[in-house]
């Protein structure tokens, strides 16, 4: 007698092979049976006829390692289909606990009003984790950044032999609870005045218990992602540890063409021996994708408050002569000044080109061109760029969305295609009832609600650059393959029962940049280790998610 029985389903096994027809098992935590299981009996039987079963999704790069305390079920991953998250990415980690008022530490009282002594131990924070239950799966990294605050405080310089010891020592600490890895985060402070030696010895302090390293690299634009890209595969060389590259995308001007050179050049680290993978955003928005936040100076408003408060100070601004000529001088210095640093490459606008219109008013004129450029739409009008978005603002008000996009489709396609990449949202988990309770001043993105729907709805079923099986690889069997998550990750006995159950014709998207918090359509049915986390478009309430920790040595 098993707990669960699906039958009729049409299986994706996450190895990439093709689908095919079978019943899946379940008995507590675990598969026990796929195939033609008709004999067997079952507590609870669920027909799956005109169904897709697949792995549960796995977010190769995301952050819910602060929100998942406040929203254990994890609402946003849970209702697309993800099961387990890698989450303390970009050298940021709840642990170790930092002394007051360290800048690093009070991102979680910024963010999610975290009291200062909720947890006091990287063990404390996972035991809290245990006893409170979470929605889906954790694979923690021990942050660097983290690691560094609590031994140098914010200072962005060389460390001493005594600060190294002391940074080993909790890098140590960190691997004994079994944490699996380590991430680095190289353009934030105070990672960011780490030597190339200090990433490498704490590199392989780490190697030594088995982990892997994900880095947010001191550079991403086209003319020093490959020295950054060369840097981490020294740090694994040197270390033998496998390597993620973070968030890596041909995104902006320089790398414009680029997408299979940057495929390529992955390919040629991995020929040299070193196991490395990128883990890429499936949509082609990174850094500051929300339009006004791109292209206004921030004095002009506070882009933290809701977005009608927002549009309103810049209606304003722009009907105010002083307030519109400094705009104007600011933009074009943004247009004109250097794309290659990380704040040009990620936080500004390149030029007209790069900011697209979403939504607008149905009976706009402007309706018509919504999914084109600033500057196509100036052209058609016979309009100069600035002078376009400035009416933009003035006549759409509050239902007016534009977005910073800095990828051609083609380097995406060849990106996506490449054995060597995976999918990361870059993002963390939100309670859709309660929003505020876990992000109450900043922008959302529709990707906290779709980005693995994007996936299979866009890249797969409309631009048809990947087969269901390739994407679903991508997002289960390869990323659980590479982070060495052994029992994960496939359709297969033996395995935990982390399972997503979709319909190919219902799944849709429905958060849009203008209105983020919607969950998707199509997701039926999400169990994470046995348990049904997901049904019928809701939550159940129970949690099946655990910290994915080694056994300590």
């Amino acid at each position: 007698m098993v707990d669960v029985l699906i039958k009729n389903a049409f299986v994706v096994d996450g190895s990439g092979r093709p689908g095919f027809r079978a019943d899946v098992a379940i008995k507590g935590d675990t598969i026990t049976g796929v195939g033609d299981l008709r004999h067997l009996g079952a507590k609870r039987t669920i027909d799956a006829e005109g169904l897709v079963l697949s792995p549960g999704f796995i977010d190769a790069h995301a952050h819910s390692d602060f929100a998942i305390i406040h929203n254990p079920p994890s609402h946003s991953q849970v209702a697309q289909g993800v099961t387990t998250e890698v989450s303390c990415n970009c050298g940021k980690s709840p642990f170790p606990v930092l002394p007051n008022p360290l800048p690093l530490k009070n991102i979680a009282d910024t963010v999610w009003t975290t009291p200062k002594d909720y947890w006091k131990s990287a063990a404390h924070y996972f035991e809290l984790l245990k006893t409170q239950g979470i929605g889906i799966n954790t694979f923690p990294l021990v942050g660097h950044n983290s690691v560094r605050a609590k031994v140098l405080g914010m200072d962005n310089r060389p460390c001493t032999d005594d600060e190294l010891r002391q940074m080993k020592e909790l890098v140590v600490e960190a691997m004994e609870l079994g944490v699996p890895g380590f991430s680095s985060g190289l353009t934030y402070t105070p990672g960011m005045g780490a030597t190339n030696e200090e990433i490498v010895a704490l590199a392989q302090v780490v190697s030594e218990y088995g982990g892997i390293y994900t880095t947010h690299m001191s550079n991403y634009s086209g003319a020093g992602i490959e020295k950054a890209m060369d840097f981490a595969v020294e740090t694994a060389w040197k270390s033998g540890m496998r390597l993620q590259f973070s968030h890596v995308a041909p995104h902006g001007e320089e790398l414009y063409g680029k997408g299979q050179w940057l495929s390529d050049l992955i390919g040629g680290y991995r020929a040299r021996g070193v196991d490395c993978y990128a883990d890429v955003p499936s949509y082609p928005t990174i850094g500051v994708w929300w339009g006004p936040r791109a292209i206004f100076p921030g004095w002009l408003y506070n882009w933290k408050k809701p977005w009608p408060q927002q549009i309103r100070e810049i209606q304003d601004a722009i009907r105010d002569p002083e307030q519109n000529a400094r705009i104007r001088e600011h933009i074009a210095k943004v247009i004109a000044g250097d794309k290659t640093s990380f704040l040009g490459q990620f936080f500004t606008f390149h030029n007209w080109d790069s900011i697209f219109l979403f939504e607008c008013r149905p009976d706009s004129p402007y309706h018509k061109y919504v999914g084109q450029s600033v500057q196509q739409i100036a052209d058609a009008e016979g309009m100069d760029g600035t002078d376009l978005y400035f009416d933009l603002c003035l006549r759409e008000g509050e239902a007016l969305s534009t977005v910073n996009i800095l990828e051609k489709e083609e380097d995406r396609k060849a990106f996506f295609q490449s054995p060597w990449t995976m999918f990361g949202s870059d993002i963390y988990a939100i309670d859709a009832e309660h929003p505020d309770a876990c992000f109450s001043r900043f922008q959302i993105h529709p990707r906290n609600f779709g980005h693995a729907i994007y996936v299979i709805e866009t890249i797969v079923q409309k631009n048809r650059w990947l087969t269901l099986e390739q994407a679903i690889h991508k997002m289960s069997g390869l990323t659980a393959s590479h982070f060495n998550m052994h029992d994960r990750g496939f359709i297969r006995s033996g395995y935990k029962a982390d399972i997503t159950v979709f319909s190919l014709e219902n799944l849709h998207e429905r958060a849009t940049f203008l209105h983020p918090i919607a969950y998707p359509t199509g997701i039926e049915h999400v169990f994470v280790n046995g348990v049904e986390t997901f049904a019928n478009g809701r939550m159940t309430g129970d949690l099946g998610g655990v910290a994915l920790l080694n056994k300590p040595h």
